[in-house]
């Protein structure tokens, strides 16, 4: 999996109404601005003390592979509940009355969930602020990344390469990404520099070239 950082507004709000409770409304901040940022900050507030159904209503969250290689989340309370649209645009969750669960009927922005998990190679470099650092202003190079470039490869079918296509189209600049690395069991955010496809068989593999973010 895949979240890249676009140019959506992530600031965006949702109101939800569980059941009889009052309703309440969440705005996501403007830094959880990929899908999985964003996915797990309103899953939090939904769960959080300040919430009048709190000990009462428990939210869970997952995800899941769509047809066109994005990514559709699930929230689930046991409960009826109402959406307004604050979060058709980014998380693809539309307005409406569920009961119990609600799927997104969009793929969420930015997001990439290709057949095959992506490989991360070598190390993410992680430094403090300052010329070689991802956190300054300069993106991590020479020196700062010489020795510790990390790499992504995936590979992916048809409709994978086209879904990549279409999330680089509102990609924000400079690019970053959050990858899944298996291996650790953990995200790693990265600076995502040139792609590289080539064939693979029937299908293609794609070589992201990244720096650490």
């Amino acid at each position: 999996m895949l979240y890249l950082t676009t140019t959506d507004n992530w600031a965006f709000s949702v109101t939800v109404t569980v059941g009889a409770y009052a309703a309440q409304t969440y705005t996501n901040s403007a830094s959880n601005n990929n899908a999985r940022l964003a996915s797990n900050g309103l899953l939090a507030y939904l769960n959080a003390a300040g919430r009048p159904w709190f000990g009462v209503v428990t939210w869970t969250l997952s995800s899941a592979r769509s047809s066109t290689a994005g990514t559709r989340f699930t929230y689930t309370c046991g409960n009826i509940f109402t959406l307004n649209a604050g979060a058709a645009t980014c998380l693809g969750l539309a307005a409406g009355a569920y009961a119990g669960a609600a799927t997104s009927t969009t793929d969420a922005a930015g997001s990439w969930w290709p057949k095959v998990r992506p490989s991360v190679r070598s190390y993410a470099r992680d430094l403090d602020a300052g010329d070689s650092s991802g956190t300054g202003a300069t993106r991590p190079g020479s020196p700062g990344a010489a020795l510790y470039k990390p790499s992504v490869e995936v590979i992916a079918n048809g409709t994978d390469a086209a879904r990549l296509s279409q999330a680089l189209k509102t990609a924000a600049s400079p690019r970053t990404v959050s990858v899944y690395q298996a291996i650790t069991d953990s995200w790693l955010s990265l600076s995502l520099g040139e792609i590289q496809r080539s064939r693979q068989g029937v299908d293609y593999r794609f070589n992201l070239s990244c720096v650490g973010a």
